[in-house]
C-alpha cells in the first residue's frame, strides 16, 4: 500500500494548526475512506485525527486508543462509523489480523489508523481503495529568533479516489504548503 501520486507537503506549527489540517482532510475524505498516519511518537497523529473526526461529526472526546486498540465513534457526517485504530502497542501481522480489522474496514466506515507499518502486510488484504497516506516528521526551524519545533506533513493518495481527495484539500491559514 504505497501512495500512487507525489504527496503534498505542509509544514505545521502547532497542535491547534494540527488539528485544523485534520479538519481540512475531513471535509473533503470520501465515505469508506482509510487514512493511514505514520511518525514518531508525539508528532501530532492523535491531534490530527482529532480534527478529522471533528470535521466527520463525532460528539465527543477522541482519545488516542493505545490501551484499547480501536475506538467506534457515531458520526454526523458519513453512514457508516468513524473507527480510530492505535497499533503502537501490537508486535505485527498476527496481531493485527486478530483484531479482525476488515469487518470495521468495510466501505462504509471512515478509518483511521496510526502506526500503520506495524501492521507489515496484514491491511493488504483488508483495505481497498480509498485509502490517504499521511507521514508526519518533526522539523526544526528557527522562526523569530525562537527555535520552534514545526511539524512536517506530507499527504498523498493510494488510488485514483483518494489522490482526488488529496488534491481537494484547502490548507489552513496557518498550515504552510511548501
Amino acid at each position: 500500500m504505497t501512495p500512487v501520486a507525489a504527496a503534498r507537503r505542509f509544514e505545521v506549527p502547532d497542535a491547534g494548526a494540527m488539528r485544523d489540517l485534520g479538519a481540512a482532510l475531513g471535509r473533503v475524505l470520501g465515505d469508506g475512506t482509510v487514512v493511514l498516519l505514520s511518525g514518531p511518537l508525539g508528532v501530532g497523529k492523535t491531534t490530527m485525527t482529532q480534527g478529522l473526526a471533528l470535521q466527520l461529526g463525532v460528539l465527543g472526546p477522541v482519545a488516542s486508543p493505545s490501551f484499547t486498540l480501536i475506538r467506534e465513534h457515531e458520526t454526523g457526517r458519513l453512514p457508516g462509523r468513524f473507527v480510530h485504530m492505535d497499533f503502537y502497542r501490537l508486535s505485527g501481522e498476527a496481531d493485527v489480523r486478530s483484531l479482525g480489522v476488515g469487518e470495521y474496514v468495510d466501505g462504509r466506515n471512515t478509518v483511521a489508523v496510526e502506526w500503520p507499518e506495524r501492521a507489515g502486510t496484514a491491511l493488504d488484504g483488508a483495505v481497498g481503495e480509498g485509502v490517504v497516506h499521511v507521514a508526519m516528521s518533526y522539523l526544526d526551524l528557527e522562526q523569530a529568533g525562537e527555535e520552534t519545533v514545526w511539524r512536517a506533513v506530507a499527504i498523498a493518495g493510494g488510488d485514483d479516489a483518494s489522490t482526488g481527495m488529496v488534491l481537494a484539500l484547502e490548507a489552513p491559514s496557518r498550515v504552510v504548503e511548501r
